[in-house]
Order: structure tokens, then C-alpha cells, then sequence
């Protein structure tokens, strides 16, 4: 096992395939069974501009190519985020949205992604 501290899109965007190979395409067997991300406050809410690259279609590609066949991408919201789930939608083959009730306000949302399309 090992840690690495790295702007995360940065680290996808130059890691080696998990064979050494050219980057694959999405759901080809990349090395995660599960990838969880807890951004900033979510994909349609971010304090730090950087981070939406994460939740665009780019850095939801580059994620896809680092899950394993049948991986679950996992991703926290600080509120429901209908553009970002119909990005996911376009992307893979199931998603759900669980929500999160909180002490005040809106629930949190976790959006489930998995099956990643061809």
C-alpha cells in the first residue's frame, strides 16, 4: 500500500495505466474497485475553481479509466446536483442518488455511479 499527496486530477491525469500501457478506455480494468471523492463542497458548488474540472466530463473520464470492471464510483455532494448526475448518467450504465438528511437544511447527496458505458 502506499499514499500519495497530489492535486488528484493531476495524479489521474499522468499515473500509468495500471499494466504500464496507454490509458484505457473507461471501465478496460483500471486498478480501483471503488473510487470515493469528497471534493470541496460537491461538483455544482465548489469554493475552489480547480476542483469543478473533477466533475466535467474530462475528470469523470479520467476516473472511469481508473475503476475496475463492475467499480463503483462514489461521489458526496453537499446538495443535490441534477447537471452532474445527468453527466454521470451519460457516462454509466447505473447511478443512483442517496440522499443524506443533515442537523439543517437540504439532505447531502452520495451519487453511486457504476457499469461504465463504452
Amino acid at each position: 500500500m502506499s499514499v500519495v499527496c497530489a492535486d488528484l486530477v493531476a495524479w489521474l491525469e499522468r499515473a500509468p495505466e495500471p499494466d504500464g500501457a496507454d490509458p484505457a478506455p473507461p471501465g478496460a480494468g483500471g486498478a480501483f474497485d471503488v473510487v470515493c471523492l469528497d471534493i470541496d463542497n460537491g461538483p455544482e458548488w465548489t469554493v475552489t475553481p480547480g476542483n469543478a474540472r473533477l466533475y466535467g466530463e474530462s475528470g469523470l473520464a479520467l476516473v472511469g479509466r481508473r475503476l475496475a470492471s463492475g467499480g463503483v464510483l462514489a461521489v458526496w455532494s453537499a446538495g443535490a446536483a441534477p447537471v452532474f448526475e445527468e453527466l454521470l448518467r451519460g457516462r454509466f450504465g447505473r447511478v443512483g442518488a442517496v440522499p443524506v438528511e443533515v442537523p439543517r437544511g437540504e439532505p447531502d447527496v452520495v451519487y453511486l455511479a457504476s457499469l461504465p458505458r463504452p
